[in-house]
């Protein structure tokens, strides 16, 4: 696999001309001086959809919230950086083909501000080259559209599940 090229003066233009944000507390392996954070137990997952369609950006949004989900949804991988800095989601959903900077090309700066999000890439093509190179890249699962409900609750499961800290 080769490495993954992206135009970072395109990136910079899809997320803003901000300096670069850190993480607010960088995390502290066998320091013992914190506990780890919890979620709170009403909100079962808090759910980014990040697609330049707004008809599925609302579907999914509408599905997940019945589903019990904080969901949000973005029209692009500029906004999604911007609100992942803002406030980091436990699950991306992360369309591929979209304009500007594509869910590829978002998916290691996503990874970099918001390292503990699991990101499901979701795509109108099943391409298994693409899909490969996102889980590659760092993404967890590949979903193609239309969307089969049943499978993306399942994988989001699966995906809140590995997030968990260790007891």
């Amino acid at each position: 696999m080769g490495d993954l090229v992206v135009d970072r003066s395109r990136m910079r233009a899809s997320v803003g001309e901000r300096p670069a944000q850190t993480p607010a507390e960088p995390r502290r392996e066998g320091s013992g001086t914190r506990e780890p954070p919890v979620a709170p137990a009403a909100e079962p997952g808090r759910i980014l959809i990040v697609d330049d369609d707004p008809e599925i950006g609302a579907m999914l949004s509408d599905f997940l919230t019945l589903k019990g989900y904080s969901a949000r949804a973005v029209p692009d991988g500029g906004a999604a950086v911007r609100e992942i800095v803002a406030a980091p989601p436990d699950v991306v959903l992360l369309d591929i083909n979209m304009p500007g900077l594509t869910g590829i090309e978002a998916l290691p700066a996503i990874r970099a501000v918001a390292p503990r999000a699991i990101v499901i890439m979701i795509s109108a093509t099943e391409d298994a080259a693409t899909a490969k190179r996102a889980l590659s890249y760092g993404a967890f699962d590949y979903v193609v559209k239309p969307i089969d409900q049943t499978y993306l609750i399942r994988s989001i499961e699966a995906a809140l599940l590995m997030a968990q800290p260790e007891l």
